[in-house]
């Protein structure tokens, strides 16, 4: 979030820095067969196969807390605090290409930012919901995935496969 704020006050290389040991922090949350790419800018996306909505929420929290905990520093050393907004999407019958899921985690994305920063959102029947901890004492990444499914009256989805379908890179970094 706010990414800008850190390449106008520190700079661009402890943007690029910063932007770096991010993207190595995803590497290290996610399992070995799943993907990170940059996606533009200071967007990152996050391929997970054989995940299901509940799985990706719950990599999605385990991301943003790592992030939101981490001192990174800038050039000089001065910590910069950094928080993240996620896009959650998960395959749907209804989406005839990868453009299509990727269309959905960006608008996801932008919910979350529109809607207080520093946190996951996802598409549920058609709404937008976000990320938050449960009033049970539970953190977010332990309550919240169930307890969005439970409110969609749905178990959480099954892990769909893309068949047939080739992943390439466009110019925006999309997987289409």
């Amino acid at each position: 979030d706010d990414f800008k704020q850190i390449n106008d006050r520190f700079g661009h290389p402890t943007g690029d820095k910063v932007l770096m040991e991010i993207a190595l922090e995803i590497s290290n949350t996610i399992r070995q067969y799943d993907s990170a790419y940059r996606y533009g800018g200071e967007e990152l996306a996050v391929v997970l196969p054989e995940s299901d909505l509940e799985d990706a929420l719950l990599v999605a929290e385990r991301i943003r807390l790592k992030i939101a905990e981490r001192d990174f520093r800038a050039e000089d050393g001065t910590a910069v605090r950094v928080t993240t907004s996620l896009g959650v999407a998960s395959f749907r019958p209804e989406h005839g290409e990868m453009k299509e899921l990727i269309a959905d985690a960006d608008a996801a994305l932008y919910f979350a930012k529109q809607n207080g920063k520093n946190q996951a959102a996802f598409l549920v029947d058609g709404r937008y919901r976000t990320l938050r901890p449960g009033a049970d004492g539970r953190t977010a990444a332990e309550a919240a995935p169930a307890r969005a499914a439970r409110r969609a009256g749905k178990k959480p989805a099954n892990r769909p496969k893309v068949k047939g379908k080739k992943a390439s890179t466009t110019d925006r970094g999309e997987k289409t």
